[in-house]
């Protein structure tokens, strides 16, 4: 399969395996053009076959390692192809995270770099929250986030934030639940659901993990 039709994620994670960040290997459609930004293109091109979307999980130690460890010892073969593509993909996402996490916690908690006005959110922030959470966020349930709707704990029409700091995956009973009256869900950090049940009991959610 050429590399150019497929779409390659790459979730890098702390080392307790949660999500930091989500990035591409970018394809030569997604570059920008002459006239600016070539479209957003969300998904595996024409002719990407059955694998047309590929997640490579790869650890913040392992970037590191590969960063710091230039080009190993004499007779080694470097990295080459697509896994010299994911890791220089890799190392440029962690450096932005990094730089997100100094400024987050300038702000006290969340800097909104990658707030969208919109009621949807983009394909990058989907991912993002997607890969932080991993299932919905009601902590008895595990439907794949993936399938789950995007919900704001602040509703959107009440001036809640289209950003990772107010979205948390949802399966649609769940959705529907935490709108009832009675149900109450705050999101008091990114990633971090505290739900309070009718009877008062709190129940509180972190950022799922991922094998590595």
């Amino acid at each position: 399969m050429p590399r150019q039709a497929a779409q390659w994620r790459i979730i890098i994670t702390n080392p307790a395996g949660q999500a930091i960040t989500v990035t591409r290997i970018r394809r030569r459609s997604d570059h920008r053009t002459r006239d600016g930004p070539a479209s957003a293109r969300d998904g595996p091109l024409p002719g990407a076959g059955l694998a047309g979307r590929i997640t490579l999980t790869i650890s913040q130690h392992t970037v590191d390692e590969q960063a710091t460890s230039g080009p190993g010892p004499p007779g080694a073969t470097p990295p080459g192809g697509i896994a010299a593509a994911a890791l220089r993909a890799a190392a440029r996402a962690l450096d932005q995270a990094r730089d997100q996490a100094q400024a987050d916690t300038a702000a006290g908690g969340c800097a909104h770099a990658g707030e969208s006005p919109a009621y949807r959110p983009p394909p990058r922030l989907r991912e993002l929250v997607t890969a932080r959470d991993v299932t919905c966020r009601n902590p008895v349930c595990r439907q794949p986030a993936w399938r789950a709707d995007l919900d704001h704990t602040l509703a959107y029409e009440d001036h809640g934030r289209t950003c990772s700091c107010n979205l948390g995956g949802a399966c649609r009973r769940d959705h529907q639940l935490k709108q009832h009256p009675r149900w109450k869900l705050d999101q008091t950090r990114p990633g971090h659901l505290t739900w309070t049940t009718p009877a008062g009991r709190t129940y509180t959610v972190t950022p799922d993990t991922h094998p590595i």
